[in-house]
C-alpha cells in the first residue's frame, strides 16, 4: 500500500494529526488520504483515529494559505523510532500498577508499545535503559560492586531490582522488535576517583570498563533482551554529586569505544552500535566532533539532550562535520505545573518534529513512568526536584494512570513511522516543504515506510502541527486553510471543517457519490431502487427498496453509530412508504444534530411527466419540505408542489412565496426553467441582466449543443434572518444543452450540498464580486453547482456527438424531424441516445475540482433586482 500517514486537516484548528495516504505507486492521481490520527488543543481528541473512507487526491488546483509539498524523491535518514527511558523508578511504579490493577497495566503497555499498523497506541519502537543506578533509583549500585574485581567475576544483572527485568520482559512480549538502547550513569564506584556520585573514571580502568559494558550486552542478550546500541556514559560533562554521574572527557570516551568495538565485533555483536556524547545540543560542535576525530571507526554516531539553550537546529553543526555519522536525540523532560498546549507545541516543535528534521534517528523523552509526585527519586538528589519532572505517563495510587502531554506529542509522530508489516521496516524521513502566505503557521515532517515485500505499496506519512495561536496564555484557535501536494496531485478539502472529513448520508442519488467523495465527503449510500438501468429508458427491471427494508437499514446504521453525520441528501425515492421512512429518519437525525444540512431533491418528474406515484406529492409537500435545509426542485416539481405554472417573473415570485412562507423552506434552488426567445420570461431575464456570459459558451452551434438558442434559468432564493426584509433572489440563465441525460439532478443537488456547506462555514465570499453586496451562501453554492453541472453536460454531449458521427443514421432524415418525432418512429433510437449520454462524471473530475477551487472560472449568479416589486 502506498500511503501518506499525515497529520492533516483542511483547516488545521490547532491540531496535531497523523494521516495515511494510499494508492498505486506509479499512478499519482490515485493517491488517497487513508488514515488520520488527531490530537487537538482542547483535548476533545487525544490520539483519536478518524476512520472515514478514503479521500482522493486530484489534479492540482489553487493552493491553500499553507501548501504542504511532499518531495518523496528527497530521502534523508532512516528512523529508529520514538520512545522514553525505563528507569528503575519507572519499572517500580509500573510493577505496582500490575499488582494493583493488572488490566490497566497491560492496557497501558499496549498503549505505549503496540506497533500494529492501525492500533490506537503510540507504537514506541525505542526503549532507553540505564545500566545501574540513575537519579531515579532507590540506591546507588552497579552490576559489579565488588571493589577491585578487575576480572568482573562478580558481574551480575541481578544487582538491579527484579521488577526492572519483569517489566522489561512484559514490554518485549508486546514489541519483541523494540530497539533497546543502554548506557550507565556511572561506572562501578571502585573504578572511579570517589564514589558513584560524581567524580571520574580512573584511566587505568578504561579497558576493564569496556569489558564491563561488553558483559552487559552479553548478559542482556542471554536474558532475551538484545541490545541495539550502547553508550559508554550518560551526560559525560555532568559531575553532579547528589546522584550517580561521571565526568568523562572525549579522549577517554574515545579510548573506551576503541576497546569496546572489537569486543563486540569478535563475539557475535557486530550489529550493536556504539553511540557517543549523550549530552546537550548546545555543544554539538565541541565534544562530539572531538570524539569522532579521536575514534571515527568505533562510534556509529552521537546522541543529544535538550537541557541547554538553543534548539535542534544545532544538530546540523555535527551533521555538517560528519554527514555519514548518525545522530540520536535521547532525552528531554517536561515539568509539572506547565500549560498543556504550550508543552505540546514545544515538544512537537523541538523533539517530535524538530529533532528528526535535523537528522535525529530517534526522539526520546526521559522517564517512561513516574508516580504522582514525579518520583520516586534517588535519595538526597536535587535532580528533578524544582520543579518535579513529568514522565510520559503518571501512575496513580488508585491503580489508574494518566497519559501526559509528552505521550501525545511523541505518539503522534511515532504512528507515522511504525512498520506497515509486522516486523517490517519503519519510516525514513523524506523531503517536505510548506509554501503559501501562511507557511509559518505549520510545522511539518514527512516519512516513507517501505514494505517487507518490495512489490507492495509503500506508505508515506506526514506529521503536522498548527502553530497559528494568538497567545501563549489564552489560546485562541485560528484555522489554516491548507492543501497537500504529492507527485503532482493535490488534496483539496472544503473550507472550515473542524473534523478532517465531513460525513453525509444520501438516498437514491447514484450520480452524487463520486463528486462528493472527490470534494472530501465521506458518503454512506442507501439505494432506494436496484434497477437494471435508469427508468427513462424504454424498459427497466429490478426492485424497489420497501419501507421495512429502509427501516432495517436505518436501524443498523444507528446500532453501528453511523448516524453521527453532517448532512443528508435525498434523491429518487419511488414510493410513499419509502418517503415516509425518509421523513422519520430525517426527523431523528435532526434531533441528534440540529445543525444537520438536509438537501432535499423532490424527485417526481420532468418535462411535464411524472415518473413516481401520485401519492408521493403530499409526503414531499407536508412532511419533508418543513424538514429540509435546502430544496432543489426542477420547474415541473415546483409546479406540482405549488400548483403555479412558471411562465413569468410574477409566477416565479408566487411559487417562491409559497415554498418559503407556506411550506417553511428557507433556501430554495429552482432548476431548469426553460427560457424561450420571444417569451415574456425571456424579456424579463434579459432586462434583469441574468444571461450568462462567455464562461458558458457552447462554441456556437457547430457542435449541435444548442441549436434552438434556448436557455434554462436557475434561481436561488434565501429567506433572511430579518423576516421583514424580502428574501434574496439570485438567478442565472445558461445555454440549454438538449438531450436525454440521467442523473443531472443528482449531480446538481450534490454540488449544492458541498458548496453550500463550504459557503456557510466560510468567513469570506469566495466568488468574484459582481455586485456591491456579498453573495449569499445559497447563491454561491448554486453558482458553483451550475458551473460544474453545465461543464459535465458539455463534456457528455460532445462525447455523445462524437459517437453519433460514427453511426450510420441518415443525417438528412434526422434534420427533417424533431428528436421526439424520430424517437416515436423508432423507439430504440431514444435508448441509443440515452446510453451515449450517461453523465461523464469521472472524466469530468477536473471540472468538479475547478468548480470548487477556481473562483475565476465560476460565473456568479446575479441578484434579481426588483424581483419582489416596489
Amino acid at each position: 500500500m502506498l500511503g501518506i500517514l499525515a497529520a492533516y486537516s483542511s483547516d488545521l484548528m490547532r491540531l496535531i494529526l497523523f494521516t495515511v495516504i494510499s494508492g498505486l505507486l506509479h499512478l499519482a492521481a490515485a493517491q488517497t488520504i487513508y488514515d488520520i490520527w488527531q490530537t487537538t488543543w482542547d483535548r476533545s481528541k487525544l490520539l483519536t483515529r478518524t476512520s472515514d473512507p478514503l479521500i482522493n487526491f486530484v489534479t492540482k488546483g489553487a493552493i491553500g494559505d499553507a501548501d504542504i509539498v511532499v518531495s518523496d524523491g528527497t530521502v534523508y535518514q532512516q528512523m529508529d523510532g520514538f520512545g522514553a527511558t525505563l528507569t528503575d523508578s519507572s519499572a517500580l511504579v509500573l510493577n505496582n500498577l500490575k499488582t494493583k490493577n493488572s488490566a490497566n497495566y497491560w492496557a497501558l503497555l499496549n498503549k505505549l508499545f503496540d506497533v500494529t499498523d492501525g492500533a490506537a497506541s503510540a507504537g514506541f519502537g525505542v526503549l532507553r535503559m540505564s545500566l545501574g543506578a540513575s537519579d531515579f533509583s532507590a540506591k546507588a549500585y552497579s552490576f559489579d560492586d565488588k571493589s577491585g574485581d578487575t576480572t568482573l567475576a562478580s558481574f551480575s544483572l541481578d544487582n538491579a531490582p527484579s521488577y526492572l527485568w519483569s517489566v522489561l520482559k512484559d514490554i518485549y512480549s508486546i514489541n519483541p522488535k523494540i530497539k533497546l538502547y543502554v548506557l550507565p550513569w556511572s561506572p562501578p564506584g571502585w573504578m572511579k576517583s570517589g564514589s558513584m556520585n560524581g567524580g571520574s573514571l580512573q584511566s587505568q580502568y578504561n579497558g576493564v570498563y569496556a569489558q564491563y559494558l561488553f558483559k552487559a550486552v552479553q548478559q542482556l542478550t542471554a536474558r532475551g533482551f538484545p541490545v541495539y546500541a550502547i553508550n559508554p556514559q550518560n551526560e559525560p560533562q555532568n559531575s553532579q554529586t547528589t546522584y550517580p554521574t561521571t565526568a568523562m572527557p572525549a579522549s577517554q570516551e574515545a579510548a573506551i569505544g576503541q576497546a569496546l568495538r572489537p569486543l563486540l565485533d569478535n563475539n557475535g555483536f557486530s550489529s550493536v552500535k556504539i553511540i557517543g556524547f549523550e549530552h546537550n545540543w548546545d555543544n554539538a560542535g565541541g565534544y562530539p566532533i572531538d570524539l569522532m576525530k579521536a575514534a571515527p571507526n568505533a562510534f556509529a554516531g552521537v546522541s543529544f539532550h535538550c537541557y541547554a539553550s538553543g534548539g535542534p537546529s544545532q544538530l546540523e553543526t555535527f551533521h555538517n562535520a560528519y554527514p555519514n555519522k548518525e545522530i540520536y536525540f535521547t532525552e528531554c523532560t517536561g515539568s509539572f505545573g506547565s500549560d498543556w498546549w504550550s508543552d505540546i507545541k514545544w515538544t512537537m516543535d523541538n523533539i517530535a518534529i524538530g529533532a528528526p528534521q535535523h537528522w535525529a534517528r530517534t526522539a526520546l523523552e526521559w522517564n517512561l513512568a513516574s508516580d504522582e509526585s514525579g518520583g520516586p527519586l534517588f535519595p538526597g538528589t536535587n535532580s528533578c526536584t524544582s520543579p518535579a519532572c513529568r514522565a510520559i505517563v503518571t501512575i496513580k495510587s488508585d491503580g489508574s494512570y494518566e497519559l501526559n502531554q509528552e505521550f501525545y506529542s511523541l505518539a503522534q509522530a511515532s504512528r507515522a513511522v511504525v512498520p506497515k508489516d509486522p516486523g517490517g521496516p519503519i519510516g525514513q524521513r523524506i523531503g517536505v516543504n510548506v509554501g503559501g502566505n501562511m507557511s509559518w503557521a505549520l510545522r511539518v515532517n514527512a516519512f516513507v515506510t517501505k514494505r517487507t515485500n518490495s512489490a507492495d505499496w509503500n506508505r508515506y506519512s506526514l506529521v503536522v502541527l498548527n502553530w497559528n495561536d494568538n497567545s501563549s496564555s489564552s489560546w485562541n484557535p485560528q484555522p489554516v486553510k491548507a492543501t497537500i501536494e504529492f507527485r503532482g496531485v493535490q488534496l483539496w478539502k472544503p473550507r472550515r471543517e473542524y473534523s478532517p472529513f465531513n460525513h453525509m448520508l444520501f438516498m437514491g442519488n447514484k450520480a452524487a457519490t463520486f463528486p462528493l467523495q472527490l470534494l472530501g465527503w465521506d458518503v454512506d449510500a442507501i439505494n432506494t431502487v436496484q434497477f437494471s438501468n435508469h427508468s427513462g429508458y424504454r424498459s427497466h427491471g429490478g426492485s424497489k427498496t420497501d419501507k421495512s427494508q429502509l427501516i432495517d437499514i436505518f436501524t443498523i446504521l444507528e446500532k453501528n453509530e453511523f448516524t453521527q453525520i453532517d448532512a443528508l441528501i435525498s434523491g429518487y425515492v419511488p414510493g410513499a412508504d419509502g418517503l415516509s421512512a425518509l421523513a422519520d429518519f430525517a426527523t431523528y437525525l435532526k434531533a441528534k444534530n440540529p445543525n444537520l444540512l438536509f438537501v432535499l431533491d423532490p424527485v417526481m418528474g420532468d418535462d411535464g411527466k411524472m415518473y413516481v406515484a401520485n401519492d408521493v406529492l403530499p409526503i414531499y409537500r407536508d412532511l419533508l419540505l418543513p424538514l429540509a435545509t435546502v430544496i432543489t426542485p426542477n420547474w415541473f416539481e415546483v409546479e406540482l408542489m405549488t400548483q403555479i405554472h412558471l411562465v413569468s417573473q410574477d409566477s416565479i415570485r408566487l411559487a417562491l412565496r409559497s415554498l418559503h412562507f407556506d411550506h417553511g423552506v428557507r433556501d430554495v434552488v429552482i432548476t431548469s426553467v426553460v427560457v424561450r426567445e420571444g417569451s415574456q420570461l425571456s424579456d424579463e431575464v434579459t432586462a434583469a441582466g441574468l444571461r450568462a456570459q462567455s464562461s458558458y459558451s457552447v462554441n456556437g452551434t457547430s457542435d449541435s449543443i444548442n441549436l434552438k438558442d434556448e436557455y434554462i434559468l436557475c434561481i436561488a432564493s434565501s429567506v433572511r434572518e430579518d423576516s421583514s426584509v424580502a428574501p434574496d433572489v439570485y438567478a442565472l440563465a445558461v445555454p440549454r444543452i438538449r438531450g436525454y441525460f440521467s442523473g443531472v439532478g443528482d449531480l446538481f443537488s450534490a454540488m449544492v450540498l458541498a458548496h453550500f456547506h463550504q459557503a456557510q462555514t466560510s468567513n469570506t465570499n469566495d466568488l468574484p464580486p459582481t455586485q456591491a453586496k456579498p453573495t449569499p451562501p445559497l447563491a454561491q453554492a448554486a453558482s458553483r453547482a451550475l458551473y460544474t453541472t453545465h461543464a459535465v453536460l458539455r463534456r457528455t454531449q460532445k462525447h455523445a456527438l462524437t459517437l453519433a458521427a460514427q453511426s450510420t443514421e441518415d443525417p438528412s432524415s434526422s434534420n427533417a424531424f424533431t428528436d421526439d418525432e424520430l424517437d416515436a418512429r423508432e423507439p430504440l433510437r431514444r435508448v441509443r441516445r440515452m446510453r451515449t449520454r450517461e453523465l461523464r462524471i469521472v472524466q469530468s473530475r477536473d471540472e468538479i475540482i475547478t468548480g470548487a477551487a477556481d473562483n475565476s472560472s465560476v460565473e456568479t449568479m446575479r441578484a434579481w433586482e426588483g424581483f419582489w416589486g416596489n
